[in-house]
C-alpha cells in the first residue's frame, strides 16, 4: 500500500540538477545572510510567491523547481540563473553530475552551460572540434552575442532593437557562405544596407566595402 504522508510524483523522478539548485540556494542564503523567511517575502513581493516550507523542500531535493520559480529565486537572491543551475565545487575538476549526461568536470559543466560548448566527446581533427564547438555556442545565444564579425554603423538603441529583431544569425552565416572572402558583414540600419568588407586573397589587406547579394 502506497504511503498516504508521501507525495505522488508525477514523470520523471527529482534528479541531480533539481537538487544542484536546492543545495545552491541553501549555500547562496547562508552567504547572504538570507532565511528562508525573508527569501519567501522577497518572492512574495516580486510577484512569485514560494511558501517557506516549499523553499524547505526545494532546499532537501524533495521538490520540484519550475522554471519560472528558479527565475525568481535567482532574482530574489541577486544572482544569474546560472548560480542555481550549475554545481558549485572546490576546483574545476571536481566530478559533478548533470541531467541528460552523467559524471563531467565542473568546468565542463560551466563551460557548457555559460558558452555552450556541448557536454560530448569530440573525436576527430582539431577542425572538427573547432567547428562544433562553434555551431553549439552560435546556436546557444543569440546572433548578437556571439558574431563579432557583424559591425554596425552608429545608431540608436531603436535601430538597434529593430536590427536585432530582423536579423538573425543563421542570415549572417549565409551572407558570409556566399561571399568566401568576406572578412565582416556590415549592417548600416539608416539605408538598411549589407556590405561585406573583404580581404586581398593575396595580403590579407582590406579592399573596401561592397554590396552584398542576397
Amino acid at each position: 500500500m502506497a504511503d498516504p504522508q508521501r507525495p505522488r510524483e508525477r514523470g520523471n523522478p527529482i534528479g541531480p540538477t533539481a537538487r544542484t539548485v536546492g543545495e545552491n540556494i541553501k549555500r547562496l542564503r547562508g552567504d547572504m545572510g538570507v532565511t528562508q523567511a525573508e527569501l519567501s517575502k522577497r518572492l512574495a513581493a516580486n510577484g512569485r510567491p514560494i511558501p517557506v516550507a516549499s523553499i524547505g523542500r526545494i532546499e532537501s531535493g524533495d521538490r520540484r523547481v519550475e522554471v519560472d520559480d528558479l527565475a525568481a529565486i535567482a532574482i530574489a537572491l541577486g544572482v544569474g540563473p546560472l548560480a542555481l543551475l550549475l554545481p558549485d565545487t572546490r576546483l574545476p575538476v571536481d566530478v559533478v553530475e548533470i541531467t541528460g549526461w552523467g559524471k563531467a568536470q565542473a568546468r565542463e559543466a560551466w563551460f557548457w552551460g555559460a558558452s555552450g560548448v556541448p557536454l560530448t566527446e569530440l573525436d576527430g581533427s582539431v577542425e572538427d572540434m573547432q567547428s562544433e564547438v562553434e555551431w553549439a555556442h552560435q546556436r546557444s545565444s543569440p546572433w548578437w552575442l556571439v558574431a563579432p564579425y557583424v559591425s554596425v554603423t552608429d545608431m540608436s538603441a531603436q535601430d538597434q532593437a529593430r536590427m536585432i529583431a530582423s536579423w538573425g544569425l543563421r542570415e549572417v552565416g549565409r551572407l558570409l557562405d556566399e561571399s568566401p572572402d568576406a572578412e565582416a558583414v556590415i549592417y548600416d540600419p539608416g539605408s538598411g544596407e549589407v556590405t561585406f568588407r573583404r580581404r586581398n586573397p593575396i595580403d590579407g589587406d582590406d579592399h573596401g566595402e561592397h554590396p552584398a547579394t542576397s
